[in-house]
């Protein structure tokens, strides 16, 4: 809501947390906080992905970004490694060995294309 600045998700379950059990999904929705609805009319003012190797993760199972958006989000970055999760939006709680994976992929894939030695 524009009025108090904030946003606010309802349908949480479905949103965020699809592929999860309905006690992880209540206790996730429990810690949820309100999301300044400033940063999603603000435009970035610095774009690092411009200045360094990028990678896009998507979430095959995402209910907040389709995976049609995420696609389109993924292709301001270049041409950025890529690898998919099939997973809700909140991946790092239900699935967290997959984005684990992916983060370990990325920083290979940039320290590659950055030339520093990789181990």
């Amino acid at each position: 809501s524009p009025d108090d600045g904030y946003c606010w998700s309802s349908d949480q379950e479905t949103i965020f947390y699809n592929d999860m059990s309905p006690e992880a999904q209540q206790e996730a929705i429990s810690k949820l906080k309100p999301h300044t609805y400033r940063s999603f009319n603000e435009p970035a003012t610095h774009e690092p992905w411009r200045e360094m190797p990028s990678m896009y993760m998507f979430f095959d199972k995402d209910g907040a970004i389709s995976l049609a958006v995420q696609e389109n989000f993924a292709q301001t970055l270049g041409n950025p490694v890529t690898y998919h999760v099939d997973a809700s939006h909140s991946a790092f709680l239900s699935v967290p060995e997959k984005v684990i994976e992916g983060l370990e992929i990325a920083l290979k894939e940039g320290r590659q294309q950055s030339g520093i030695a990789v181990n």
